[in-house]
């Protein structure tokens, strides 16, 4: 495959090739190490991640949109961010309901809750 570039010349009089902005680099193609650097950036938050409570269906209202954009990120991101982050939960109810809708896989996954249990 051939890559295709612009060619201008820079100011010394030097030549510069430019890649062509339509063969932009595939976030796949970024090394993992990197990609997981991204991941902890958008997904891993310094204050626990507060659960209150639902209408209808948990995993959509507390899972971030950019664990939803594609299959691959949700399989490469979500260990980080259900294992990175604090969910804090105001009632035991909210806490037993988000477990449950999460499934056995994501709850595995978790190492931090806050819950007052009275």
């Amino acid at each position: 495959m051939q890559t295709r570039s612009m060619t201008t010349s820079g100011p010394k009089g030097n030549v510069v090739q430019h890649p062509d902005p339509k063969e932009a680099m595939s976030f796949s193609k970024i090394p993992p190490e990197i990609q997981n650097i991204i991941y902890r950036v958008i997904l891993v938050s310094a204050s626990p991640i507060t659960i209150d409570g639902h209408d209808a269906g948990w995993d959509y209202q507390t899972t971030p949109a950019f664990l939803r954009t594609c299959k691959a990120v949700h399989e490469q991101a979500a260990a980080i961010y259900y294992t990175e982050n604090t969910f804090k939960f105001r009632t035991t109810e909210h806490l037993w309901q988000f477990l449950i809708d999460i499934g056995l896989e994501k709850r595995s996954m978790i190492r931090s809750i806050e819950c007052p249990f009275s």
